[in-house]
């Protein structure tokens, strides 16, 4: 190995030690629920990606053309309701969550190109 590569690698490894380091300090300062808070938040994250996959598994709309894309926009999904808990507020995740979940940044100007027709409405 080249001794620029070996100075590299030292280097990333230290940075990689402080935050780790810093990382876990913070954690062990958290109350004693933290994990519990890790795994309530982890079941949310899963029943999220659950729902966006059955919406998008049934209207087929990652591969969808803007009349489909127009259809899918009209149809009356409902949406996912996460309940209110000690670590957060009652919240909905509809279908334009789930597309703007799924969007890859690259992506994400197209998806809106395609969709300047439709008037998403505001969901506060």
């Amino acid at each position: 190995m080249y001794p620029c590569t070996l100075s590299l690698q030292a280097g990333e490894n230290a940075i990689f030690q402080f935050f780790n380091q810093s990382l876990w300090e913070g954690i062990s300062r958290e109350p004693e629920n933290f994990w519990e808070e890790v795994d309530f938040f982890r079941n949310i994250i899963h029943s999220v990606k659950t729902f966006c996959k059955s919406v998008f598994d049934k209207y087929n709309i990652l591969q969808s053309t803007k009349s489909k894309l127009q259809s899918w926009m009209n149809t009356n999904i409902t949406s996912l309701s996460i309940s209110q808990s000690k670590w957060n507020s009652q919240f909905e995740v509809t279908k334009y969550d789930c597309l703007l979940i799924a969007t890859q940044t690259t992506t994400f100007r197209s998806v809106l190109t395609n969709f300047s027709f439709v008037e998403i409405p505001f969901v506060e």
